[in-house]
């Protein structure tokens, strides 16, 4: 005997669409992960460009401080007027100032190592940043943040799990199918006789509702499983929703804060600045000591420094509102 059957399903009771479902949810899944990924890439790349620009600057105020200090020796000396206490201070002013110069010139060396390393770009190749730090930032509007990818993951998590539980259960359930077959049979002692006109054929074509009987609870046990995990991905989004939200508004605060800080940054600068000059004015006419100029130089240098973290700070701050908000 020699026959075929074939057998298929109509109706499931969601057993093949609640599938098909799941797997849809975890392509979009997959998808949606890129652009995080894409987001953290973003970030990470603008971090370590914006350190690097900020190491070349910090080297540039670095020498010049340097440079300032050794013109002011050379004026000590040059008046003839040089008393020991001053020439020691100088000194060891321009002794630290080396040293910061040297860390300095670590530091960008250092960030721009890894650059190159995160830019597949030859560590014997010289790096010029073009871009500069920006002198006025705009301000930003909060607003409420509706969808992040992050979310989009786990929504789509929830529905999966969903669909498996749906999928499981419905295994429990009848299947209604188009079947049919064909079967051709003969008697005989040799088998080469096998398809001559002596043998019988019969076929047949319908509908049959294929009821499973018993399975141990392994479909009740699935469901359970996957109901379970879809709950854990329901928290996992609820929470996620809450800490990416705080996040987002804690970075447009930020933002906005450290922008609006920036502008008394500025003046402060711009105020030392031009209290080191009168300095150096009354340093060359004998009027102020090498104790008064060096913390005064200290002063502009350190608010130099800050001026650049501050615009550090604040161009990461809005990458954290693009890598979080929608």
């Amino acid at each position: 005997m020699a026959g075929v059957s074939i057998s298929q399903p109509i109706y499931t009771f969601g057993k093949i669409g609640n599938a098909v479902d799941s797997v849809h949810s975890a392509i979009k899944m997959s998808e949606t992960s890129k652009e995080m990924t894409r987001r953290e890439v973003a970030y990470s790349a603008a971090d370590l460009y914006w350190t690097a620009k900020m190491t070349d600057e910090i080297v540039k105020l670095a020498k010049k401080d340097l440079d300032n200090a050794k013109t002011s020796k050379s004026k000590l000396t040059a008046t003839g007027r040089a008393s020991r206490g001053n020439l020691v201070k100088i000194e060891t002013d321009i002794a630290s100032k080396e040293i910061n110069l040297s860390d300095a010139e670590f530091n960008r060396d250092t960030a721009h190592r890894m650059l190159k390393i995160f830019a597949g770009i030859d560590m014997d190749e010289e790096l010029h940043l073009t871009d500069e730090f920006p002198s006025e930032f705009a301000a930003m509007e909060t607003k409420e943040l509706t969808s992040t990818p992050q979310w989009e993951v786990l929504n789509e998590q929830v529905k999966m799990y969903e669909s498996k539980a749906s999928s499981q259960r419905a295994n429990g359930y009848p299947t209604l199918a188009a079947v049919g077959a064909y079967d051709y049979m003969t008697m005989g002692n040799d088998i080469g006789h096998m398809f001559d006109k002596s043998g019988s054929q019969s076929a047949y074509w319908g509908l049959a509702l294929q009821v499973p009987i018993f399975t141990g609870g392994l479909n009740r046990a699935n469901a359970t499983v996957d109901a379970m995990n879809a709950e854990a991905a329901r928290q996992d989004l609820d929470k996620a929703k809450k800490i990416t939200t705080e996040q987002y508004n804690t970075a447009i605060r930020q933002y906005n804060h450290l922008r609006d800080n920036l502008v008394n940054m500025q003046n402060a600068r711009d105020l030392a600045a031009k209290a080191y000059q009168f300095s150096q004015s009354r340093f060359g006419s004998g009027q102020t000591s090498a104790v008064e100029l060096a913390e005064v130089a200290s002063g502009l240098y350190q608010l130099d420094i800050g001026l650049l973290n501050a615009k550090y700070k604040i161009l990461m701050s809005a990458e954290s509102i693009k890598k979080l908000g929608e």
